[in-house]
């Protein structure tokens, strides 16, 4: 486990290529865009789901069909929660990639922030996406999903 002063030592492009290296052995069908932007008091990380062999959203729940979203990564923990949300829906497959993108980049930040006195002190600001806003998310491939995801969104979607 690391300290938070290991974590702040570590440079950013450093923690990028670990990330990189996580997603594709965990999601070897998957691929992702993994990029680093460094500023004054501060730096970024921005990760994207580009492609993977699952659809990404749910289109009943999605008016505008497009194949891009930002997604919130201090969202509910939860499928269910996640499909109470008002903005997109994905698929029990892109859910848990990305919640596993969240738990993955985490462990290189911390957040010692006080939103209330408007202090902010991370490691590092996070954007989670899927897709890109000039470049969409494609569906290649395809994988049989999980029987237990399977039946999970069967009956959220029937209740």
């Amino acid at each position: 486990m690391l300290t938070k002063q290991q974590k702040y030592n570590m440079d950013i492009k450093d923690i990028a290529k670990e990330i990189r290296s996580k997603l594709k052995k965990e999601f070897s069908s998957c691929s992702f865009s993994v990029t680093i932007e460094r500023y004054s008091m501060g730096q970024s990380m921005s990760i994207a789901l580009m492609s993977a062999p699952f659809e990404a959203f749910i289109w009943q729940a999605r008016e505008d069909k497009k194949q891009y979203a930002q997604i919130n990564h201090l969202w509910p923990g939860s499928y269910e929660e996640h499909l109470e949300g008002k903005f997109y829906h994905l698929t029990p497959e892109a859910w848990h990639c990305v919640k596993r993108i969240a738990e993955i980049t985490n462990y290189y930040n911390f957040d010692d922030s006080d939103r209330q006195t408007d202090y902010f002190d991370v490691n590092f600001s996070l954007d989670i996406n899927i897709g890109k806003w000039n470049k969409p998310f494609v569906k290649k491939g395809y994988i049989q999903p999980a029987p237990a995801i399977t039946h999970e969104l069967k009956d959220i979607m029937e209740a």
